[in-house]
């Protein structure tokens, strides 16, 4: 049994502008922890947010998101008439298919149709696209970043994705991979194993997990490490979590603080690293860990590594609830509204 956390407050996901394409989408955003969805229309509102624990089972996962679609559908006043998904994973988004590099959901592995099998059990189209994407999408149309052209979305959480935008296009690539950015490797000498098989991603050192063994490894390795605000109440290294790290880091605790600079440093050569191939006008950090981001701090770290000395940073303005259900509403009523015409 999986249980369905509703709140059903309207949420205005910005004040201004028209939207593109007129209409009321599904949103659907597939996490590594949790997934969310809502009803998002074209006053640019976020209906009725409903969210689940990832289940690890395909056919719990498969049935959790058909039972919070099927409430959505039956919500008094709006009818979807599309759905929009943004998962973790490569997506062909003219198939609606993943790929691969699902580590992060284990369910998607069993579903990687999952266009047909959400459309067959639904009846509604649905449009498939990357989470960083859809996330980067999402706040090129309402938030931190609109009226721009060039952008690229960080996204640090489970993982760490990236989203890229040319000329108000994303890009997806020929295999549609080019949005992996958090598999960037920094390292040679394999140190860390990412989620995706290979060693020393990027991912492997910004991502959630990838703080965490930070955490580790350098408790261990500090002959003072007992004496840290982080270890209060723990018995062992391996129960301290990036949230003991962020509270000790706030209390001024130097281990914890020394920590934090070493992690703004793995984030700093990856974002480095892309500004250096793409030259974007902004980027964007968002994803369960930009609460932690302390950007004085990341944009001294990324000007040590990037070609050009203007580094436009910000933090995602649409909230971790609703980037990628935005981003996924907004791509998927676009698309099937320029296959109507």
């Amino acid at each position: 049994m999986v249980r369905i956390m509703v709140s059903s407050s309207k949420v205005n996901t910005m004040n201004a502008s028209t939207a593109v394409a007129t209409g009321t989408a599904i949103g659907i955003d597939i996490g590594g922890t949790k997934v969310m969805s809502a009803l998002y229309n074209d006053k640019q509102q976020v209906h009725n947010l409903l969210r689940v624990e990832t289940p690890d089972s395909a056919d719990d996962f498969i049935d959790a998101i058909v039972a919070m679609c099927k409430k959505l559908m039956a919500t008094d006043g709006e009818k979807p008439t599309c759905i929009g998904v943004s998962t973790a994973g490569t997506v062909d988004v003219n198939r609606g298919m993943i790929l691969g590099a699902t580590g992060n959901v284990p369910a998607l592995q069993e579903h990687t149709n999952l266009k047909e099998t959400l459309e067959k059990a639904l009846g509604l189209p649905v449009y498939v696209e990357n989470d960083a994407n859809a996330a980067a999408y999402s706040e090129m149309k309402l938030g931190a970043a609109k009226g721009l052209r060039n952008v690229v979305m960080v996204t640090l959480g489970t993982g760490v994705g990236t989203g890229i935008i040319v000329n108000g296009k994303l890009l997806h690539g020929k295999n549609f991979v080019a949005g992996e950015g958090g598999h960037i490797a920094l390292d040679m000498d394999r140190q860390r194993l990412c989620t995706c098989g290979r060693w020393d991603c990027w991912e492997a050192y910004a991502s959630g997990s990838g703080l965490t063994l930070t955490v580790q490894q350098m408790l261990r390795a500090m002959p003072n490490a007992k004496q840290s605000r982080m270890m209060q109440g723990r018995d062992a290294i391996v129960d301290v979590t990036t949230y003991d790290l962020v509270e000790a880091f706030r209390e001024e605790d130097v281990l914890a603080q020394e920590i934090m600079k070493v992690w703004h440093r793995h984030c700093g050569e990856g974002i480095g690293s892309l500004i250096n191939v793409l030259d974007p006008e902004m980027i964007v950090i968002g994803g369960g860990l930009a609460k932690f981001v302390d950007l004085d701090l990341l944009k001294q770290e990324v000007l040590a590594r990037a070609m050009v000395n203007d580094v436009d940073l910000a933090i995602a303005a649409l909230g971790g609830n609703e980037t990628g259900i935005v981003g996924a509403a907004c791509l998927s009523l676009e698309h099937f509204s320029e296959q109507s015409v």
